[in-house]
């Protein structure tokens, strides 16, 4: 919630819709041709499908159909869909994801195009909150300017140290190491689901640590 309210703020200082900001700001330098907070016509064809867990299993989210938090099958291009929030609602490719990522990994650039002062990334990937005393959370519980933050402790994998993270409600996420120079990139499809998503998360992300090599 508070990235959507800070959404709404980079409204109120621009004085435009946050569409068009985050359009002229990053997606165009950034050259992400294919990411949008709604999806046109001419694109709508390779839209792939989303699933959530039902009670008779994992059922594949349809035009008609009301997943998870409201979302309807058809929620990226309905003419309802009019919300700009900061905090989700955009579509992407695997492809527009990694180039935001790699910028992040640059520190702020990419192609010779500055989206980000050296400084503000620093920022944003650095922990602002403490660490807990939870040992069995304490290999994530901790917070940048928009980012988790892995811990540089013997709990966290060696490949997963010091590296940011964030996650989508269809449990599209990504991974970043500035340590490892390396970035992952899940588009699952699958709404997030507090009893399973975060168990397969951590599974994932291990095997994928473990085949990076040292």
């Amino acid at each position: 919630m508070c990235t959507d309210v800070l959404g709404r703020v980079v409204e109120v200082v621009s004085g435009d819709t946050l569409d068009r900001v985050v359009g002229d700001k990053i997606l165009t330098p950034l050259g992400m041709t294919d990411t949008f907070f709604k999806v046109p016509p001419d694109k709508r064809d390779r839209l792939v499908a989303a699933y959530f867990r039902a009670e008779d299993g994992i059922r594949k989210l349809k035009d008609g159909d009301t997943g998870p938090k409201g979302k309807t099958g058809d929620y990226p291009y309905n003419d309802s869909h009019k919300c700009l929030a900061g905090g989700g609602s955009l579509c992407s490719t695997p492809r527009d994801y990694m180039r935001f990522c790699q910028m992040l990994l640059n520190g702020g650039e990419l192609d010779g195009k500055r989206v980000l002062k050296k400084d503000t990334v620093d920022l944003m990937i650095t922990n602002h909150v403490g660490t807990l005393d939870t040992p069995d959370l304490d290999v994530i519980d901790r917070f940048g300017f928009g980012f988790t933050i892995y811990s540089n402790n013997e709990g966290c994998h060696e490949q997963l140290r010091g590296a940011y993270a964030w996650f989508g409600h269809w449990s599209t996420s990504f991974r970043t190491s500035p340590r490892g120079d390396w970035i992952i990139v899940t588009m699952s499809q699958l709404a997030w689901d507090n009893e399973t998503t975060p168990a397969w998360f951590a599974q994932y992300e291990k095997i994928a640590a473990e085949a990076i090599e040292r």
